[in-house]
Formats: C-alpha cells, structure tokens, sequence
C-alpha cells in the first residue's frame, strides 16, 4: 500500500501544541511519522487516506479546546 500524506499548515500557536498531537497519535497502530518545515507539518502513514486524516482529526480535536483547531490548522492544497 503506498503511504497516504496529509499535509496542514499550522499557526504559531497551533504549533506549540505539536508535541501533545504526537503523543496522541503514538496512541494507535499503524505508526503516523511527522514531518515539519516551518509552519507546514506533513503526516504519512501506511493507510488508506480518509483513515489518516480521521486520525488526524482525532488527535486535533483532543489537543485543542472545543474545536479551536479548526481556526488554527487548515490543510496546504
């Protein structure tokens, strides 16, 4: 299976915030890997491509309070 990618460019703050968002994603199988140039930070994962940016999500929505990351996070087309 080719490594599905989802990349997100984050804000200053949003970005402080990384090392949570790893850790919640460390939480489940398969493994992420995190990529980060400046403020763009890449996913990449052996999976299908909607499953990695649910997970993503997922681990967004926990880190951030009710949603917040949806003004902080936005994907890099």
């Amino acid at each position: 299976m080719e490594p599905a990618i989802y990349c997100l460019q984050f804000t200053d703050e949003a970005l402080a915030l990384l090392p949570r968002i790893e850790a919640e994603l460390a939480k489940d199988r398969p493994r992420i890997e995190i990529a980060r140039l400046d403020d763009l930070v890449a996913f990449r994962c052996s999976t299908w491509e909607p499953i990695l940016k649910a997970r993503v999500a997922d681990a967004l929505a926990i880190v951030f309070d009710h949603g917040a990351w949806e003004r902080k996070v936005r994907p890099v087309s």
